[in-house]
């Protein structure tokens, strides 16, 4: 799923030429690891995204790389903290497996707690049991299906390998700066409020 951000800017930037600063997009911190973002391109039959850190299986040192089933790697310089705290294919199948284990155990206690109401039986032991599964089932949903900090730092919108160009969303202001500033004329924003460069006092670029 590709969790397109309302406010941020959307920058058109050639494939082929596309560099990442050597700051993590998150917090900008010293980047201590890499981690692979790897897109489906937009015509593929899958659209999904995923990050792999680069000590997990799948790791690729090249940026970008088009691997099998037409997908899209990037490889981002990310600081040691926001490198490990990305979702992988594990943690995406975890709501998959929390529904079919906790599935039986809720339609249980519901037919439970629905039975003592109904015959005047005890209410509180089955409705509690009830409502643990409930909340950890969405607990465990939630867990795999929301995006992570570097997810959200970096979307990837559209990629188009026959144009050359990926559309991307960069939520960090001052990363998306350094970004504009390191491709130069290969990055444009097309989409939301220019970006001018940072400076200080002296009028210096920063």
């Amino acid at each position: 799923m590709r969790w397109r951000r309302q406010n941020a800017p959307t920058v058109r930037c050639k494939l082929s030429e596309l560099k990442w600063p050597e700051a993590c997009p998150v917090c900008l911190g010293e980047p201590e690891d890499l981690v692979v973002l790897t897109v489906a391109e937009t015509d593929a039959p899958s659209e999904s995204t995923n990050v792999h850190p680069s000590w997990q299986p799948g790791f690729s040192p090249h940026v970008p790389t088009v691997q099998p089933h037409r997908m899209v790697a990037f490889l981002i310089p990310v600081c040691e903290m926001h490198a490990h705290s990305v979702r992988t294919t594990t943690t995406k199948l975890v709501a998959a497996v929390a529904f079919f284990i906790l599935m039986y155990p809720i339609l249980f206690f519901s037919l439970a707690t629905i039975r003592a109401l109904r015959y005047g039986g005890p209410v509180l032991i089955p409705a509690v049991l009830l409502a643990g599964m409930i909340l950890s089932m969405a607990g465990l949903v939630a867990y795999s299906a929301l995006p992570r900090a570097l997810e959200r730092a970096i979307v990837v919108l559209k990629i188009d390998r026959g144009k050359g160009i990926v559309l991307l969303q960069l939520s960090n202001e001052q990363y998306l700066r350094r970004f504009l500033m390191l491709n130069g004329t290969n990055a444009v924003v097309i989409d939301g409020p220019a970006m001018v460069p940072a400076t200080d006092d002296d009028g210096r670029e920063v």
